[in-house]
């Protein structure tokens, strides 16, 4: 109390001393020129509304909280009843802008307040306490007007509604002091012209994924994409940040602003689905064997296996389900390089996706010709390391091949923009899928999955009910950390097992492996996806 009424004590001073220095400096002479100018209104914006973005269900992800703005004349009483709202953190803030003698406004935590001086709005909050997706939704500039990220930069144009506004404007004298007694022109033009944008995103998904991403990952990835149509469903990228609070995160180390999801990376062994699909379309049959002993040297190089004494002989099944790269090292040498680039091309790796209007993902990176001209090179190729980097997207794209017969889709973020009404104005209907594999190389690959969760070193994806099929991965990047190497984990399948619905890629930065990682994220919303669409109608245990 004694600080609230030492501050008080302050905050009155200043406005005294403020009210007197501008008579004396008009008295001289100082200010004559520019009162002389100053116009005899002063206007505050206490609201711009933009655009609603929703999902694919109407729910929102903008415009959902309400806050409370206040439009204050400086003056005694105003500053009595707002001494009684506000936190004492905010208190100097208001001496000062009390002591400015203009209108202004500021927020407050509840209308439930009076003073004749001051005028209390209720609006909408743009973003959640909690946001949801804030890397897909993007952020505005510091006033609130122009998007500068995400949709909100894609779409600026049709979520801005034409610059209307919810305005108060004063009467004010040569000083710019609000005129007593002279009631403020309230004028808004927010109704109506209520445009926005419905985005293929499921926000309950979205949570789904987030929980769990947040509860294993520190940086990293999680893709959500539905099969067969490629729709994301849910987009996490870590660490995230608030669009409430832009400028936290400006300068921390880890990048929060940066969307992981739409990012190159090095891939690893995930890229084997696509070797297995280019040996299985050059006729190489499922039982083709080789012995792995640890390793396979190639034109002098040797290539270690994650096992160190070997896996024995192994067939593709096997040798995809524990990873073994020496088999997909001989694989590429019996396949050729230019089969695997034209199938890696086929599904999609090396081009980007533009998802929105200048909303592009990284388009990856294929080795060069020269590259896998050398059987070195094509031996990295094989299991997804060298030059090779893809984003988490265009591995949900290939993962969705193999879970819906050979087709792949073309990733889809917007649904449609829509009127007031949430009706489609102008619908974003879907690119059809190509084929790039038979059903028959999808169908085996898919098994290959399937046996990788099961016995393979995707167990601890495994989920509750349902079964899944999915391929880990750890891949290399050349970098150090502290002294030691940096690994980019990864966990790509599908859920459920049998007639998947939804292709899950969960990226790891810096990750122990694909499978301790990663595989646990999958499963956790695997799960979740079970309990929201009640896909639990074939228990694990059977669906071997």
């Amino acid at each position: 109390m004694k600080k609230r009424m030492a501050l008080l004590f302050s905050g009155l001073v200043m406005l005294f001393a403020f009210i007197l220095y501008r008579i004396f400096s008009v008295a001289m002479g100082n200010d004559l020129a520019e009162a002389a100018g100053r116009q005899s209104t002063y206007t505050l914006v206490v609201d711009r509304p933009r655009g609603k973005i929703i999902d694919c269900k109407g729910d929102y992800f903008t415009q959902c909280e309400e806050a409370y703005v206040a439009a204050v004349a400086p003056c005694n009483e105003a500053l009595y009843a707002l001494r009684d709202v506000l936190p004492e953190k905010d208190l100097e803030a208001l001496m000062f802008k009390m002591s400015q003698g203009w209108p202004f406004l500021l927020r407050v935590p509840s209308p439930q307040f009076y003073a004749e001086e001051i005028e209390v709005f209720t609006v909408k909050e743009r973003y959640l306490q909690q946001p949801v997706a804030p890397h897909v939704i993007g952020y505005l500039d510091g006033g609130g007007a122009k998007g500068v990220a995400g949709i909100e930069k894609a779409y600026d144009e049709w979520l801005s509604q034409g610059g209307r506004a919810l305005t108060i404007t004063y009467k004010v004298d040569a000083l710019g002091r609000p005129l007593v007694g002279v009631e403020p022109e309230v004028r808004d033009e927010t109704a109506g012209y209520k445009k926005g944008v419905q985005l293929t995103l499921d926000i309950d998904i979205q949570r789904i994924c987030e929980e769990a991403a947040k509860k294993y990952l520190t940086a990293g990835a999680v893709v959500v994409m539905s099969v067969p149509d490629g729709e994301l469903k849910a987009v996490v990228s870590l660490p995230d940040f608030s669009p409430r609070d832009v400028g936290s995160s400006l300068n921390s180390e880890n990048s929060p602003l940066i969307n992981r999801a739409f990012t190159q990376y090095n891939l690893g062994s995930v890229f084997k689905i696509a070797v297995a699909a280019a040996a299985l379309e050059d006729n190489v049959l499922p039982s083709y064997q080789f012995n792995c002993t640890g390793g396979i040297t190639v034109d002098g190089h040797y290539f270690r296996c994650h096992k160190r004494d070997g896996h024995g002989v192994v067939d593709m099944e096997k040798a995809f389900s524990e990873s073994c790269n020496p088999y997909f090292i001989s694989i590429a040498q019996k396949v050729g390089y230019e089969k695997l680039l034209t199938m890696a091309q086929n599904l999609g790796f090396g081009v980007y996706s533009e998802l929105a209007p200048g909303m592009k993902t990284d388009s990856g990176l294929l080795p060069s010709v020269k590259v896998l001209r050398s059987p070195v090179g094509l031996s990295n190729f094989a299991f997804g390391q060298g030059e090779f980097m893809a984003t988490p997207v265009q591995v949900a794209a290939m993962v969705t091949a193999v879970a819906s017969g050979g087709e792949v889709p073309r990733p889809r973020l917007v649904q449609a923009l829509i009127d007031e009404d949430g009706t489609a104005i102008d619908a974003y209907d879907a690119v059809p899928p190509y084929r790039a594999i038979s059903r028959y190389t999808a169908d085996t690959i898919k098994h290959f999955m399937m046996f990788a969760v099961e016995q393979g070193t995707g167990k601890l994806a495994k989920p509750a009910f349902g079964g899944a099929g999915g391929k880990t991965a750890t891949a290399e990047t050349g970098w150090k950390k502290d002294g030691r190497d940096v690994y980019q984990a990864w966990f790509a399948g599908f859920y459920p097992a049998e007639e998947p619905k939804f292709s899950i890629v969960v990226l790891a930065e810096d990750g122990k492996s694909g499978s301790v990682s990663c595989a646990p994220v999958f499963r956790d919303i695997a799960d979740g996806l079970c309990r929201l669409y009640e896909l639990n109608a074939v228990d694990n245990a059977t669906s071997q």
